[in-house]
Order: structure tokens, then sequence, then C-alpha cells
């Protein structure tokens, strides 16, 4: 998910992304998906609830992943310098 901010006031896409693989990726404009979610109130539910639950596991994989790096610091990769 990148760009999910722009469905939220004020409006602006806020991250980006860099990939490594081959992705298959879909374009939305959120102007557009967010007229939809106003003349639909059940989808705009359906959607931000899959949004958050999309987003709380995203958080939860970092927080992880921060606390593997601080507990075996050894297995970071070596700096770069």
């Amino acid at each position: 998910m990148v760009g999910v901010s722009a469905l939220a006031a004020p409006y602006r896409w806020a991250l980006g992304a860099l990939v490594v693989d081959e992705i298959r990726a879909v374009g939305l404009y959120a102007a557009g998906v967010r007229a939809i979610m106003a003349e639909d109130p059940d989808l705009a539910q359906n959607l931000l609830r899959r949004l958050l639950r999309a987003s709380q596991d995203r958080l939860a994989t970092a927080r992880h992943r921060l606390v593997e790096l601080k507990a075996f610091p050894s297995d970071r990769p070596a700096a770069r310098g």
C-alpha cells in the first residue's frame, strides 16, 4: 500500500516505494476513490477496515523486525562507509 495518505485530508501523497523484484501493482486515483467512498458508505467502511488491517499487520511486522535488530545486533548487515 503506497499513497493511502491521499485518501484523507490534506489529500497529499506522503510516501513512495522502491522495489528490488518484479511486482504487479494497481494504481488508483485517490480523488476517484474518495468520490466512490462518499457515494457508498458500506464500501467505504469495508475498504477502510481492510486498509486498517493491512496497516496493523505492517506495523506489527516492522515492530518485530526492530526488536530482532535490537536483540540480535550481530545479525545486522555491516554498515557501508
